[in-house]
């Protein structure tokens, strides 16, 4: 497994296309997914032993951590019981765990060897922290370590397993689920609750790995979803359908980006790159100095 360090930077809050002040690095690549931290305190110089506060070992997970305020929240997968999913939260300022919860799935799933359960990564805001298994569903959790609600959903069917990552839009979390046979859709629930808010149907999509994001040009809010051939754009508050563009692949992973009141998309086409030698090292995660 892969040895992950995390460059842990003082983003203050941030303002991105589309989204609320945050008070951290809250989603998959960052707020609204653009991968952009406004700060001027990035590490430039770091190595194994160069500027490391701390390093913490960790489970094997592909997800990314996501920081709010002093917490770290990352997902990770025992190797030794697949079955068991593992939410964890870590202090920023030293490394050390503040709690760990696991839940318990009866579903196997089918992954790629470069993939495994802990795929998605964790999204927060000031009360809680969402976090999506594929083979098990949606859970939240308080900033104490408290299960607030959990949702099962069934796991999109793919050959390579799960890699979307569920995003937050007002008073909604909002998850693409595209699976092969018919059976891709968007779901939208409500942060407290859990319960349902809106349920869009995508069957013209097959599996795909795009985390969804929220585009914003005048009033207007959209929400982007890349998927197989195409680029499609839906109410955020409703699910409908608004616009779509094609000349897209049939697998995507992808996050469209959004500046200057231009959006970009982009998808490679099948297959990918050989297994790189540094994938094959031990995880953990870590701070360093200057950040």
């Amino acid at each position: 497994m892969p040895e992950i360090y995390v460059i842990v930077v003082l983003l203050g809050s941030i303002m991105a296309n589309g989204q609320e002040r945050q008070a951290g690095w809250t989603q998959f690549r960052g707020p609204n997914g653009q991968g952009v931290a406004q700060t001027d305190r990035v590490c430039v110089r770091f190595g194994p032993q160069t500027n490391v506060l701390w390093k913490t070992p960790v489970p094997a997970g592909h997800s990314s951590p996501v920081i709010w305020n002093s917490h770290i929240f990352l997902t990770a997968v025992e190797p030794a019981k697949p079955k068991e999913l593992v939410i964890l939260a870590i202090d920023r300022g030293d490394g050390r765990f503040l709690w760990r919860q696991t839940v318990q799935t009866e579903r196997q799933g089918r992954f790629h060897q470069l993939n495994n359960a802990a795929s998605s990564t964790p999204a927060a805001d000031d009360k809680h922290v969402y976090v999506y298994f594929g083979t098990y569903g949606l859970l939240c959790y308080d900033h104490a370590g408290h299960k607030v609600w959990q949702r099962e959903i069934p796991m999109p069917s793919s050959k390579y397993g799960v890699a979307t990552s569920p995003i937050l839009y007002r008073d909604k979390v909002i998850l693409t689920l595209d699976g092969d046979g018919g059976s891709s859709h968007l779901l939208a629930v409500q942060r407290d609750t859990g319960e349902t808010v809106w349920r869009q149907p995508r069957p013209l999509f097959r599996a795909g790995w795009s985390t969804p994001m929220i585009f914003r040009h005048g009033e207007q809010d959209e929400l982007l979803v890349l998927g197989s051939k195409r680029l499609t754009a839906y109410n955020p508050n409703t699910g409908a359908e608004l616009w779509w563009a094609g000349g897209f692949p049939e697998e995507t992973i992808g996050i469209s980006v959004t500046g200057d009141g231009l959006l970009l998309a982009s998808a490679a086409a099948l297959g990918g790159a050989e297994m790189m030698p540094w994938m094959r090292r031990p995880r953990s995660i870590g701070a360093r100095a200057g950040t």
